[in-house]
C-alpha cells in the first residue's frame, strides 16, 4: 500500500509541475499581448493627440491647410482713451465720479488711468479729482 501512494504521490508531483510550467508559459505570453497592446494604444493615443491621422492612408486624403491672413478690422478702444476722450471733450473739467457713471469702471481702475495720464502729462488737475486736458 505505501508503495501504491508513493507512487501517486509521484504522478501527481509531476502533473503539477507540468501544470506550473504551463501556467508560467501562459503568463510569459499574456505579458507580451498586453505590452504589444499598450504600445499600440499609445501610438495612436500620440498620433491623436498630434492632430496626425493614425494612419497613412487618411493622411494622403486630409487636405492642407491654408493659412488665412487676419482681417484688419476696427480695434477696440482701451480704458485709457476712453477715459481721455471724455477727459478731453470737456472744458470745466471732469471729475472721478463722472467718470466712473460714463465709463462704468470702477474706482481704482479710473484713479489709475487718471494717475497715469497726469504722470504722463496728458491730462492736468484743476481742483481736487477734477481733470483736464493738457
Amino acid at each position: 500500500m505505501m508503495k501504491q501512494l508513493r507512487r501517486s504521490l509521484n504522478a501527481i508531483s509531476k502533473n503539477l509541475k507540468a501544470l506550473t510550467k504551463r501556467s508560467e508559459k501562459l503568463v510569459k505570453a499574456l505579458d507580451k499581448l498586453e505590452k504589444a497592446q499598450a504600445k499600440a494604444g499609445k501610438t495612436k493615443k500620440r498620433a491623436v493627440k498630434r492632430g496626425r491621422p493614425t494612419t497613412r492612408r487618411a493622411a494622403a486624403k486630409k487636405p492642407a491647410k491654408r493659412k488665412v491672413a487676419a482681417k484688419k478690422g476696427r480695434r477696440s478702444i482701451s480704458a485709457t482713451e476712453t477715459v481721455l476722450k471724455i477727459v478731453n471733450r470737456s472744458r470745466k473739467g471732469v471729475d472721478t465720479a463722472t467718470l466712473q457713471n460714463k465709463t462704468g469702471y470702477n474706482t481704482r481702475k479710473i484713479w489709475d488711468i487718471v494717475h497715469r495720464a497726469y504722470k504722463e502729462g496728458k491730462i492736468k488737475k484743476v481742483g481736487r479729482g477734477t481733470y483736464v486736458k493738457s
